[in-house]
């Protein structure tokens, strides 16, 4: 999915405005939803937000990642995360769905986890690409909503 938005929160509305109006389109509600479920989880306030929509297939279903061709189109539901950075090496990830389930990872010892059901892994192997690609990654609490 494409990211609508991701910046601190002092410059949120800005990012937002620039790309797509005052909230990217992504609804308030689930902006502040997110960051209050951020707030629960931590007992902080996340630094930094990020959406992408939602998408439907009209053609194509499950071919994009096998080099088929597809016919898709974003809709207007969105994923929304809000997240922090900390001091430690740990991911700790939080969703609003599965009752907050909390996931931890060791950002030096992150591993995809094929031979788990997590909704975590999705973000866990974007984690996995971006260290073979080089990036240097600390340690985060995020929130997905």
């Amino acid at each position: 999915s494409f990211a609508v938005g991701l910046a601190g929160s002092g410059i949120m509305g800005g990012c937002f405005s620039f790309l797509c109006g005052d909230s990217g389109g992504v609804p308030r509600r689930q902006i502040d939803v997110a960051k209050h479920g951020f707030e629960l989880a931590f007992g902080k306030s996340p630094t930094h937000y990020g959406a992408a929509p939602g998408r439907i297939e009209v053609l194509g279903n499950h071919t994009d990642y096998n080099e088929g061709y597809i016919l898709s189109a974003a809709i207007d539901k969105f994923c929304v995360i809000a997240a922090r950075r900390t001091e430690d090496n740990a991911g700790v990830m939080v969703s609003s769905e599965g009752r907050f389930e909390r996931v931890t990872a060791q950002m030096n010892d992150i591993q995809k986890g094929y031979d788990t059901q997590s909704w975590a892994n999705y973000i866990k192997g974007v984690l996995v690409e971006l260290q073979q690609r080089g990036v240097e990654l600390g340690g985060f609490e995020m929130y997905v909503h």
